[in-house]
């Protein structure tokens, strides 16, 4: 699962006294395979290992909220362990880690397939991802995803604004 938490913004919200933030969070919110607040997996299995990685992303619009990418290597869709990873948009009006949508990337789903990406099965796929900066120009961030598996490989996807939210 991925945990975000909530920074205290300054010290006397921390119940303390002067300026500056404190240390400490005082709320989160967990992402789980199967829960969270806004979130709903797209299929549900269990043993997808979602969370194993996680990055994220700069995202232009939508009030600065960022994508949030979960790496699920244990994903079934393709074959068994071919992996897949989420990518999360945050709400950008409640400020409490709420996903306001999200995507799937694997070998059936999100055009990874149609991007010329073949995943198959055991390439644990999202085993490890990171974000990188904006190498197109468009303003957004870029996902590079890693395979521990199969072919043992990694690649850059350049995402960008799609009726779903995003797509490679």
């Amino acid at each position: 699962y991925i945990v975000f938490l909530q920074l205290f913004e300054t010290a006397a919200e921390a119940g303390g006294t002067g300026t500056g933030a404190a240390s400490g969070y005082r709320a989160h919110t967990k992402l789980s395979e199967t829960s969270g607040t806004g979130w709903a997996s797209v299929d549900g299995s269990n043993w997808q290992y979602f969370g194993w990685s996680a990055a994220a992303l700069a995202w232009p619009g939508n009030g600065g909220a960022p994508l949030v990418v979960g790496g699920a290597y244990g994903d079934n869709n393709g074959g068994a362990y071919a992996g897949a990873v989420y990518v999360m948009l945050l709400s950008s009006s409640a400020r409490d880690g709420s996903v306001a949508s999200v995507a799937k990337l694997s070998a059936t789903h999100g055009g990874v397939a149609a991007a010329g990406l073949a995943i198959a099965a055991h390439d644990r796929w999202g085993a490890s991802t990171a974000a990188l900066p904006d190498l197109d120009g468009d303003g957004a961030g870029e996902l590079m995803v890693g395979s521990h598996g199969g072919h043992q490989y990694a690649d850059i996807l350049f995402l960008s604004s799609s009726s779903n939210g995003v797509a490679p």
